[in-house]
């Protein structure tokens, strides 16, 4: 009988179903959630324990049953003695999610079960605001409620201008929807490409690919020249980017702890690492110098820096666009890098090896086991002295 309450629950309608679960059934597109009800110690408290998939008779015994078994818990928590507010904030973290749970708290719950899969906590929280940004609307709405026309919206006007930042946001979604419906919240994925290639334009037709731009290698030594008459810091940094190939956030974000000048090793944390393993790069003379600049501006935290906190990414690629046409990138660099190794005739495993690129095969991993090192030392000390042989005597 409780089934067929759920069932033929008018729009805006609330059925109570005892013990402070009832079940709303929403005035704007009919969708049925229960609710857990609760007054302690003088407040009132709520919480979401689910929602309804299929309106049949099965389905809304099944929901039903679930959402008794969410209350239940909750429940038990209270006569634990549990801070109900400390309960609604484990549901809004996604301890708790239900179907009616925003978009947002199940993205969040889902970069906390995965992020620590990623490299670095910037880019765990740059991960979400991408969402923020561009789909606020859609990551305010239940999670169950969300269908493939939502999506399309979300994504359509930034698929027009931002065809790259656009295919981000479908694929974050999709790891989302995809968490989702594993953990029973919803029963699909809007956001599979497969369903929205059908509505979206080609990539290719509404904007070419466009790569990190490169310095011609042959122009870095000028450019090197140049920054040696720049004392600031992110000239140094920039220098530093150049001399080791390293990636920007790499060298912004080193610290003191990570470079042995007596040894020459810089060895750079998993953490930090785009691999996720540890690095170790060879410090030249040219490094060494730069750091011995650097030590009287501070002894602890980042290296190249006045506060001890990383230079910004947009610091060091101003400077950059005081000395280069506005194309080239930061990272752009460390292709300018790569092309010199190709002329020079550097091996090729060696050349990725010095990117700190991954290997491709079983046999370069098993040459790669090695580190290597001193014969990178060789070629980032060749490397060094072809950047400072711009540097009038």
């Amino acid at each position: 009988m409780t089934a067929r309450l759920v069932l033929n629950a008018e729009p805006g309608q609330k059925v109570g179903l005892g013990n402070g679960l009832r079940l709303v059934c929403d005035k704007r597109n009919r969708s049925r959630y229960f609710e857990l009800r609760k007054r302690v110690r003088g407040r009132d408290y709520s919480w979401g324990v689910g929602h309804v998939e299929t309106l049949t008779i099965a389905g809304c015994n099944k929901a039903l049953s679930a959402a008794r078994q969410q209350a239940d818990m909750i429940q038990s928590a209270l006569a634990a003695g549990a801070d109900p507010a400390g309960i609604g904030k484990s549901a809004k973290s996604g301890d708790i999610l239900t179907g009616r749970s925003p978009l947002r708290d199940v993205a969040r719950q889902y970069v906390a079960d995965k992020g620590s899969e990623w490299s670095s906590d910037t880019y765990r929280e740059r991960w979400l605001n991408g969402l923020e940004i561009h789909s606020k609307w859609l990551m305010d709405s239940p999670v169950a409620d969300i269908n493939l026309d939502m999506v399309i919206d979300a994504i359509k006007p930034v698929w027009q201008t931002k065809t790259e930042t656009a295919s981000k946001m479908a694929r974050r979604l999709s790891r989302i929807f995809t968490y989702a419906t594993v953990l029973k919240l919803r029963g699909d994925d809007p956001a599979d490409w497969k369903l929205l290639s059908h509505v979206l334009p080609q990539k290719a037709k509404i904007a070419p690919i466009k790569h990190r731009e490169a310095m011609d290698y042959q122009d870095c030594p000028a450019l090197f020249a140049d920054l040696s008459q720049n004392d600031s810091v992110s000239a140094k940094a920039l220098q530093w980017i150049m001399l080791s190939a390293c990636r920007s956030a790499e060298g912004r974000q080193m610290t003191w702890d990570e470079i042995n000048l007596r040894e020459r090793i810089w060895t750079i944390p998993e953490h930090r690492t785009k691999q996720r393993r540890e690095v170790r790069l060879p410090i030249t003379d040219a490094m060494r110098e730069i750091a011995r600049w650097a030590r009287p501006l501070r002894e602890s935290g980042c290296v190249l820096s006045l506060t001890g906190k990383p230079l910004t990414d947009v610091a060091v690629s101003k400077q950059l666009k005081r000395h280069t046409a506005d194309a080239i990138t930061v990272h752009g660099l460390r292709s300018s890098f790569r092309t010199w190794c190709q002329e020079t005739g550097v091996e090729e495993t060696l050349a990725e090896m010095c990117l700190t690129h991954s290997v491709g095969d079983k046999t370069r991993n098993a040459y790669a086991r090695s580190d290597m090192l001193e014969e990178r030392m060789r070629v980032m000390t060749d490397w060094s002295e072809f950047l400072a042989s711009g540097i009038s005597n």
